[in-house]
């Protein structure tokens, strides 16, 4: 039926147009205001940021574009994407579980850029054992910011309404 044909396709553009922007707008900003303005240039300007983040723009459509044109097997891609968010998400469990109390800024940077390294060697080494690479990944996360955390302590408190609501009082 082309009536329902269509609507199925009306139904996917839309969550194309819905998800697309945030999808390429938040690595934007993880680098430029978790990163950049954080680590690397602390008293960095707006002007500076917004040219960064042009500059990211740019290289992240490219980058988008290589992958697009390069890459012919789509089920090996979303692999790949689900191993590195599978990272990712083992610092945000590691944040609610754990508790800030335990997890640092810098533990959380460094376990990701562990994870990251984890996940190139696994990739690269062609998957010892059959292990999925997700598996590694999420180990090197997890032991890193939690070592990494130990040693290096939050850089500021969190504000006590943060506080509150993560750890609420026991009545």
């Amino acid at each position: 039926n082309p009536f329902a044909a269509g609507i199925a396709l009306c139904g996917l553009f839309a969550a194309i147009i819905s998800t697309g922007p945030l999808n390429f707008l938040a690595p934007i900003q993880i680098l430029v205001r978790d990163i950049y303005s954080v680590y690397i240039n602390p008293g960095a300007s707006d002007k500076q940021l917004l040219v960064l983040g042009r500059i990211l723009a740019v290289v992240l459509l490219c980058l988008g574009w290589i992958v697009a044109v390069t890459f012919h097997q789509i089920l090996r891609l979303t692999y790949w994407a689900f191993a590195f968010r599978a990272g990712i998400a083992i610092i945000l469990l590691s944040l609610t579980y754990l508790g800030t109390r335990y997890v640092s800024e810098d533990g959380a940077f460094w376990g990701l850029i562990a994870g990251v390294i984890a996940f190139a060697a696994w990739t690269l080494a062609g998957s010892p054992f059959g292990l999925h690479v997700a598996i590694p990944t999420m180990a090197t996360v997890f032991t890193a910011t939690l070592i990494i955390s130990k040693f290096r302590k939050r850089k500021r408190e969190l504000p006590q309404e943060v506080l509150e609501a993560l750890h609420p009082a026991k009545n």
